[in-house]
């Protein structure tokens, strides 16, 4: 399921089902405290690195500059505190 990332929206979705999974991009990890708010927490299970592959830019093709340019995506558990 896909969901905007909303704090209306997850506190339904938490106090209906106590907690969710979620993907998120480290460029979102470090806004979701905010987002969040009091009532809500989160944490990380597992992170994993990724590729902008859809449109890749010249240095992917470099396996010397690949590591680089690597991105990390976070599978979290958010909750009620």
């Amino acid at each position: 399921m896909v969901f905007e990332l909303k704090k209306e929206n997850l506190e339904k979705l938490i106090l209906r089902d106590k907690e969710r999974l979620a993907l998120l991009t480290d460029e979102f990890l470090f806004v979701l405290p905010t987002i969040l708010g009091n009532n809500l927490d989160f944490k990380i299970i597992e992170s994993y690195p990724v590729y902008k592959i859809a449109t890749p830019k010249l240095d992917f093709f470099n396996k010397y500059k690949r590591k680089e340019i690597k991105n990390r995506v976070y599978l979290i558990q958010l909750y009620k505190k």
